[in-house]
């Protein structure tokens, strides 16, 4: 285990955190009453088996879901007092995502796909084309900035996200299963960017994989079964 920074404040916690969904007359619970804190500068990998709650866990985390019940504060912001409007500014201002299928739009460039961020919040492009520049030559790809997803391979697509995820500088950065659909060695390459933005950039990494290998890159390794957290 590798340890990033001294680690001091909550970016991230969650109190009883529950999600139940309707399947006819049955209620299935997905999550139920998990409780847990990231610190900053941490990597935290999020682990257990399929319909474990994994990715319903970071749903809730990011505010793109709204609990049953449980509460989340996410950069010390209580995103259960919040509106719709407010989860969403904070997810574009000071979060981060990568996912298996890259979520790149397939109309824009790799530069115009990581500048993403900025145009969503009508940023003019002055002020972020150094950030732009900066975020694609720290992934290796400068060269592609000018390409189209499908003109690239899946590596370069997914280290193209992780260029989106980070450009403009989130406290926190969700990985859902992001090394999923990449082989050996280009998984290998995505991990050691998310574990150097923790470690030189002290950003927040939370990460769901079924991958050991890839969850032995965190400092900490969380465990769900049946919608709750395993106890070490």
């Amino acid at each position: 285990m590798i340890h990033c920074h001294n680690i001091t404040m909550n970016v991230l916690k969650a109190s009883k955190l529950s999600r139940s969904f309707r399947a006819g007359d049955e209620e299935i619970w997905a999550l139920r009453d998990v409780d847990l804190e990231v610190h900053a500068g941490e990597f935290v990998a999020v682990m257990g088996p399929s319909g474990s709650g994994k990715s319903t866990l970071i749903s809730l985390l990011a505010g793109l879901e709204s609990p049953t019940s449980g509460e989340v504060w996410l950069g010390g912001e209580p995103l259960h007092q919040q509106s719709d409007e407010a989860i969403s500014r904070l997810r574009r201002t000071r979060v981060g995502f990568v996912f298996q299928s890259y979520n790149l739009v397939p109309v824009l460039t790799l530069e115009e796909n990581v500048a993403l961020p900025f145009l969503l919040e009508g940023t003019p492009p002055a002020s972020y084309a150094a950030k732009v520049a900066a975020a694609l030559a720290s992934v290796e790809l400068t060269h592609r900035a000018k390409h189209l997803p499908d003109r690239v391979s899946g590596g370069e697509r997914q280290r193209a996200a992780v260029a989106r995820a980070l450009v403009a500088e989130p406290i926190l950065i969700f990985a859902d299963e992001p090394t999923g659909a990449l082989d050996r060695e280009k998984g290998q390459g995505v991990l050691t960017l998310l574990r150097r933005a923790c470690t030189e950039q002290g950003r927040t990494v939370v990460m769901v994989t079924h991958d050991d290998e890839a969850a032995r890159r965190a400092d900490r390794i969380i465990r769900l079964r049946d919608g709750r957290l395993e106890t070490p």
